[in-house]
């Protein structure tokens, strides 16, 4: 049983032919894993409009008293009361109306988010220092001038 094996120069050939259709295979096989022309949605995004955000009303805590004293909504919107205590002691935001309490500590400042509230009065307190620390949130009927009826 001695066969001969075919000559080198055939061999070579063969080995090429495989390689090249290996490599093919390859390119073909790893083109349509990356392929460039599979279309995707684009990536769901959720950007907030600065008109949707809730206005920030800034409210200030000097010599024990809020500044300004009253604070006036539209029925159902939001805001974000950006408390500024400027005393040299801690204060207390206090509103059983509003349903808020927070600790507001001298020289701090804290946010605190209200509403949408309905048509009312709405009071709110410095808790350390009620005889003097006093606001309220109006928030008018429709057609009602809450600059005239407030005071």
């Amino acid at each position: 049983m001695n066969e001969k094996l075919p000559p080198m120069k055939d061999n070579t050939a063969v080995l090429f032919t495989t390689f090249v259709a290996v490599l093919s295979l390859l390119l073909v096989l790893a083109g349509k894993s990356f392929a460039d022309t599979e279309v995707l949605p684009p990536p769901k995004v959720i950007v907030q409009s600065p008109d949707t955000r809730p206005r920030s009303i800034i409210v200030i805590i000097k010599d024990h008293r809020f500044e300004p004293e009253q604070i006036t909504l539209i029925p159902g919107e939001k805001v974000i009361l950006h408390i500024v205590n400027k005393d040299d002691s801690v204060e207390e935001f206090e509103s059983r109306y509003l349903k808020r309490e927070k600790i507001i500590p001298a020289g701090g400042v804290v946010d605190i988010a209200v509403g949408p509230l309905k048509p009312g009065v709405y009071d709110f307190i410095g808790e350390y220092h009620a005889d003097t620390c006093q606001g309220r949130v109006v928030v008018p009927q429709p057609g009602w001038n809450a600059y005239q009826q407030s005071r």
